[in-house]
Formats: C-alpha cells, structure tokens, sequence
C-alpha cells in the first residue's frame, strides 16, 4: 500500500483527512469550540433546579453539580460533528463551587467527520455559576397559595389514629412528589382535632395529595375553584380547595345500615367489615359515596361499656357488668360467637332495652 505524507507534520501514514493525518486533522478540527466568555450554569439554591433557556429542570440527585454542568454544557456547547458523550470531571467541580467562577475540565467523545472512529478528548470550559431561586422555590418563599387540602370528618372530630393515618399518606406522597418536583412543599400545614389543612403553591401537587387521600381514606372528594386575578402572561388564574370528608361511622362504633344495626369491625379504604348485632354474622361491603349515605350512627364507640364473661351455657351467655357495680347479667344469644370465651372481658351496649355483646381490639 502507497505510503503518503502529512504536509503540516511530515508523518509518513497510509492515509488523509482532508489533506492531513488523523492527528492533525483532529488538532486542526476539535469536537468543540471553547467559548470566549465564561458559561453563565443558574442554580437554584434551594431545590437544586437549574435552568437551560427559560426553562427549569429538576437534577435526580438535588446538589449533583456533575449531572447539573453535564445537562447545560450539552445543550450550550457549540459541537462540531457528532457528539457521543460529554462528562464533567468531578475534580474539576470544587473550585468552582467555592468561587463560582473558573474553568471545569471535560470529556468529551465524539467524532468531527463519519470517516473517523469515536475518540476522547479533554477541554477547559470557562464556567460562571449563578444563584437563582426558581419560579416554585419563589412560590414557596412568598407563601404564594394557589391550593389547600380541607380534611374535615361528617360531624365529629378526628380520631388519634386518623390523624396519624392522614398525616403519613400525606408525607409519603409529598415524599415521593418531591423527587421529581421540588414544590411539592406545604407552604402553610394546620392540624387540629376537627380541621386538618394544607395549603400548596402547586395545584398539580394538591392534587395528587387529594387523590391519595381519597384512595386511602375511603373519603368523599369535592373541587371548588375561586378567581385568583391575572398571571403576568395574561392567563385567568384560580385557586382551587380540595375538600376531603370522612364518614360519620368509624371503627368501634354502632351503626344503622338497610334497617339493621351493625357493629363496625374494621374500615379500610376499600370496605367495611360489618358484625350484625341480629345473628352476628359477618358483613363486608364497599365503600362507596352511596353506601357512607346511607349509613347512619346509633352509638358511637365512646358509649361502649365493659364486661367479663362469667360462663357460658349455650344459648345463654352471663356477664358482669363491670361499670354498673358488677351488675350480673345473663344474656341469650342466637348463636355464640367464638370470641366470647369464659373469662375474657368484651364490650357491651344497652340500646332500648337490651344488650348487645360485642368484641372489642383494645381492652383496657
């Protein structure tokens, strides 16, 4: 095979790239154009978002300058050929953080025409780095209150447990939010024993939420939306309440549902575990906005009283009343459950007249 000369070096190669070797093709052609003036990279100094254009963007990791230097270099850079690859050198990195300004070292991978392979090379890119709080942090900072969540319960307050129930779906979604959207922050939280709310800067945030607890609570969902002005592009603003009601019944209490009384065994959701007071058989129904309805509370589980099982001769049952002076009482039932055991303490309810025997989770 001829063997040719490099004009600019005089390397003898079996090849030429535009009149040269590969090496000095590549050294008269780089992959890119080192910018004159410094690269301006904005940061949001709380969330980590940066932003490319007008645009903002949420990094994976909040803090990943690498990830952050890597997404604007890639979109700002002016590339000649193909870009394979660009990574930013961490050692470069720390520098810069401390005095925002300065070079960051990266590499690049790439090809300037289809008649090379892919290669490597290094560039210093001359870097500004600039604070900027963006759109949602500013949202936040300002308190700015464009959606609340109202969880209220139908004509009560909320239990302990259901407090705890809503505050951790409430923290969990937020928590899952959050990775990709830094303004799923409450700007203003308020949580009582009858009113639990939580104001957002986002409405796609409160949405979510809303929906969650809606899935989880087994919960009513009403939208209502309020004019909010003029946004500086010229679009119609609203705010929007999520309002979130719970039913009246909760667990442990005495309820009315198709004309019989029932004791509420468990509430998820989804369904609710009915025991009947008639035959005390089992019930599971869903819950639905009908159902919740359509149900109504004859006593609630405050109203529950104790008692020990003495003996049990089927189909009678006796106790003693343990808040009535330990009244003796002996009770006939049509069929004996198996959590009626001599000796164990259960609940019990008077309602026109007579007793109703009922288990009870937490015992004192």
């Amino acid at each position: 095979m001829a063997r040719l000369f490099c004009p600019v070096c005089g390397k003898r190669v079996e090849r030429l790239y535009n009149g040269m070797c590969e090496e000095c093709y590549k050294k008269t052609h780089p992959l890119i154009n080192i910018p004159s003036k410094p690269i301006d990279i904005i940061v949001c100094p709380i969330c980590g978002s940066y932003r490319i254009g007008k645009k903002w963007y949420n990094p994976k990791i909040q803090g990943d300058f690498s990830e952050i230097f890597t997404k604007n270099l890639s979109k700002k850079l002016e590339i000649n050929g193909v870009l394979k690859n660009i990574k930013v050198l961490d050692d470069s990195i720390a520098s810069i953080l401390d005095l925002k300004k300065g070079s960051i070292i990266v590499s690049i991978e790439g090809r300037v025409t289809s008649e090379l392979s892919y290669y490597e090379e290094k560039y210093a890119i001359p870097i500004k780095l600039i604070f900027k709080f963006c759109p949602k942090c500013i949202d936040i900072k300002s308190k700015k209150k464009m959606a609340k969540i109202q969880v209220r319960a139908r004509n009560r307050n909320f239990t302990r447990q259901e407090i705890s129930k809503i505050e951790k779906i409430v923290n969990e979604t937020l928590g899952e939010l959050y990775r990709s959207d830094k303004s799923a922050v409450p700007v203003e939280v308020t949580v009582k024993e009858n009113i639990i709310d939580y104001t957002f800067s986002s409405q796609k945030v409160a949405r979510s939420v809303a929906l969650r607890l809606k899935k989880f609570l087994g919960a009513e969902l009403l939208e209502t939306f309020k004019d909010a002005g003029i946004s500086d592009r010229g679009r119609k603003l609203s705010k929007i309440t999520y309002r979130i009601l719970l039913p009246e019944f909760r667990e442990g209490d005495i309820v009315g549902f198709k004309g019989k009384m029932y004791y509420v065994v468990d509430l998820t959701n989804k369904q609710m575990k009915l025991l009947s007071l008639t035959d005390y058989s089992i019930r599971n129904v869903s819950l639905t906005k009908s159902l919740v309805n359509s149900v109504n509370v004859i006593e609630k589980r405050e109203s529950i009283s104790y008692a020990l099982v003495l003996s049990i001769v089927p189909p009678y049952v006796q106790v003693m009343c343990l808040d009535k002076g330990y009244l003796i009482k002996e009770i006939w039932l049509p069929k004996i459950p198996k959590w009626i055991e001599e000796g164990k303490k259960i609940g019990y309810i008077t309602i026109d007249d007579s007793i109703f025997l009922i288990p009870i989770k937490d015992v004192p």
